[in-house]
């Protein structure tokens, strides 16, 4: 073949080109490599330098690629599109954007899975994957993989290898150490200490050295010697600063200890952190929303449409009737009607609304119902009514049948003064304007029926003096 230049022969292999493209004769003309490189260099120890496309790597007199290994170099499968140098007798290989290893002989050590790998470092490798989430965002799920192709741990976030062989990562729940063997290692007064148990994570530990740990896909506590503080029941835990815990069990009710073993009643719910500074949960029920303040040990149950925090220490809250009251972050009721600012207890299971002399109080109970207590908590109204409101000192009380809305009014005390069979009720200053079978009906405030014509109007005249029509006519009150 005729070259438009030939170099001079060393060590019996001359580099040739042709159009500008290298490649390598031996003595005598035989072509050992073909011209197809942009660049070649002399051969030395057998290997020599190649640029194809803009890619550098090494080739023998074979033309084959090869890679580091030690002080030399070694011939790998031809099959990859990059192959690395070797580490710790461990080659980084990629075929299709995808990376894996291999070992000196070219057999797949770590499968070609990966969108990135690290070389071998004391004796692991971390292999990474992206993956897209629900908004188009990457999130890294990075494995460990020891030279025998064991995957060590998994479900990473990011991770390295320290100088002593321990993989220090992240996962979702927080830092992790593992040892060479993939248990979690804890750190216990300055020195890590090794578990024996492989558990998936330990958080660092809270008062009295507990540990907020996962196994099987359940979450407990433990001490530093694995013993058992809260049992592996629950489907997640969220740590509070001060030691105490909250269990999230069937990912639908919550059961909370604190770090003596103090049990709180499951509660019904999907279950999420609300403010975690002053440890509040929000609970949801088809759309529904309750607090429960982990702190006095109180849940509001589930009547509010919904919750937010407005100011500092405040949550307001919205009734299904569209009613905004609000809540302090302590756990207490805030009512701040008519130039009056105070805070009451929560009573669980109902919700305060407004209050009538300090000692009647209109509330929601759980089945959303409305109905009153007093100020020992005690029912004096029942809780039967689909809404409830404060006239003066009176409390006027509404109940569906069917499609018909009917009313009826009690006193502040609780008594009923006008039955739950009206079609309206208007009050005005002293008597009462009831509309029922659709006739209008004239009530004093003691629930007394003062006339039953048939009036078309009845207006306010004067002091206890009311005018009603069709035929005017005055009444005392």
């Amino acid at each position: 073949m005729n070259y438009d230049k030939v170099s001079a022969f060393e060590c019996g292999v001359a580099i040739v080109q042709k159009d500008g493209y290298y490649g390598a004769i031996l003595m005598g003309g035989h072509e050992i490599i073909e011209p197809k490189y942009n660049y070649l260099s002399s051969f030395k120890d057998g290997f020599a330098e190649a640029i194809k496309d803009a890619e550098c790597f090494i080739i023998n007199l074979s033309g084959h690629k090869c890679v580091k290994f030690g002080n030399t170099f070694v011939e790998v499968p031809q099959i990859y599109d990059t192959v690395r140098d070797y580490n710790e007798g461990m080659a980084a290989v990629c075929l299709n954007n995808k990376w894996g290893f291999i070992d000196i002989n070219g057999n797949e050590i770590v499968p070609l899975h990966y969108d990135e790998v690290t070389d071998y470092y004391n004796g692991f490798a971390c292999c990474s994957n992206f993956i897209l989430d629900i908004n188009d965002s990457k999130t890294n799920r990075v494995c460990i993989f020891d030279k025998n192709g064991n995957c060590i741990v998994n479900n990473l976030t990011s991770a390295s290898i320290d100088s002593e062989g321990n993989i220090v990562g992240q996962n979702k729940y927080g830092e992790v150490r593992y040892s060479a063997q993939g248990k979690i290692m804890i750190n216990c007064n300055g020195h890590f200490k090794t578990l024996n148990k492989k558990y998936e994570y330990v958080s660092p530990p809270k008062n009295e050295g507990i540990h907020s740990a996962k196994i099987n896909n359940k979450w407990g506590c433990i001490d530093e010697n694995e013993t058992h503080k809260i049992p592996f029941i629950f489907d997640f835990i969220y740590d509070f600063k001060d030691g105490t815990v909250l269990g999230l069990y069937n990912n639908k009710k919550v059961l909370s200890y604190d770090n003596t073993m103090n049990d709180i009643p499951s509660i019904d719910g999907n279950v999420s952190i609300f403010d975690a500074h002053n440890k509040i949960i929000l609970v949801e029920q088809n759309k529904s929303f309750g607090l429960y303040f982990a702190n006095i040990k109180v849940f509001t149950g589930v009547f509010f449409t919904k919750c937010k925090i407005t100011r500092p220490k405040v949550i307001e809250v919205h009734y299904p009737n569209n009613d905004k009251h609000y809540i302090s972050t302590n756990g207490s009721y805030i009512y701040t009607k008519e130039n009056v600012n105070k805070e009451y207890p929560i009573q669980e299971n109902f919700f305060l609304g407004d209050m009538i002399d300090d000692c009647t109080y209109t509330c929601l109970n759980k089945e959303k119902k409305y109905g009153a207590l007093n100020n020992k908590s005690e029912i004096i109204i029942p809780f039967e009514y689909s809404n409830i409101g404060i006239v003066d000192k009176f409390i006027i009380v509404e109940k569906t049948y069917f499609d018909k809305k009917l009313y009826g009014v009690y006193s502040k005390n609780g008594k009923l003064i006008i039955p739950v069979e009206c079609e309206s009720v208007e009050y005005c200053n002293y008597f009462f304007k009831v509309k029922k079978h659709y006739r209008l009906y004239i009530y004093n405030l003691c629930g007394k029926v003062l006339d039953e014509a048939n009036f078309e109007n009845a207006t306010y005249f004067g002091f206890k003096t009311i005018i009603v029509s069709s035929n005017p006519q005055i009444r005392n009150l």
